[in-house]
């Protein structure tokens, strides 16, 4: 301040003294930047530092909410009862940062909600194009995007999200546009009151869908039931899910969750080999 008071010295003199502090600010803080990632591009370290503190691995099991080894442990989740007859089976292998993290096999209700659950298993085939000349879009790769504990878990972000070149009114060149599911007036079965029922967006159109964690019967104006969780396994996954830590903006998961693999199968009592 004395500095800057003083008439003898120039603002350009003050602006560089300024840099200068800032370079030797950014140097000593160097080190502890670099140390903080390289913590976190290496996994299963057993402690990380993320959200400016030392916290657990949230790969690891036992690494809760808030990055607390053992704290806020998920309650096991269990097997809804059948709501109707599973039509078809739906399996997604998924990688909690690259590592397998098991399957959830789903019991979709085809007769109940034929066009929503069409557009699932399409999604799940890799075979979803609604009009000529449309590369198919595709669950496999595709990533969970938010985790809310207590509520649901949201997924759908497409990395084959297929569609074609179109030229678009107002448009001087064609824009590439993605697949999308037609629309449709299901009415899905039952509200979103308890944990392992599996949703899509209400009137179609779109590739969100969405897995309860507890009741969320708030989400039933736009979200529909087609089918639910069909095994232990499937539960078990669920609550690993409901406990990986997420940021505090919007909820995404710290580490990609991500489908690696996926599969329908008609009125298939288990996956099998293969």
């Amino acid at each position: 301040l004395a500095l800057a008071t003083t008439p003898q010295v120039s603002r350009r003199s003050v602006v560089m003294i300024g840099a200068q502090a800032a370079g030797l600010w950014r140097a000593a803080t160097a080190p502890a930047e670099a140390r903080e990632r390289a913590q976190n591009a290496r996994p299963g370290l057993g402690l990380i530092y993320w959200g400016g503190a030392t916290r657990c691995d949230p790969t690891d099991p036992s690494c809760a909410q808030e990055g607390r080894m053992g704290g806020n442990t998920p309650s096991t989740l269990t097997v809804p009862q059948p709501r109707a007859t599973a039509t078809s089976r739906a399996f997604f292998d998924l990688a909690i940062d690259r590592r397998p993290a098991g399957c959830l096999t789903f019991a979709l209700y085809g007769a109940e909600c034929p066009a929503s659950v069409a557009n699932f298993r399409d999604l799940c085939r890799g075979a979803l194009a609604r009009r000529p000349g449309e590369e198919p879009a595709s669950y496999l790769g595709s990533t969970v995007v938010q985790v809310q504990p207590g509520r649901c878990v949201i997924g759908g972000s497409l990395v084959r999200a297929g569609g074609r070149l179109e030229l678009l009114p107002g448009s001087a060149r064609p824009r590439f546009v993605p697949s999308r599911p037609d629309a449709n007036d299901d009415k899905g079965v039952g509200s979103l009151d308890e944990a392992g029922l599996l949703a899509m967006r209400r009137g179609g159109g779109d590739v969100s869908y969405l897995v309860t964690l507890g009741k969320a019967p708030g989400l039933d104006r736009d979200w529909v039931v087609i089918g639910q969780i069909a095994d232990e396994e499937s539960a078990a996954l669920l609550a690993r899910l409901a406990s990986v830590p997420v940021n505090r903006y919007d909820g995404g998961p710290l580490l990609r969750t991500e489908v690696v693999a996926c599969d329908v199968r008609d009125d298939a009592p288990s996956r099998g080999p293969g």
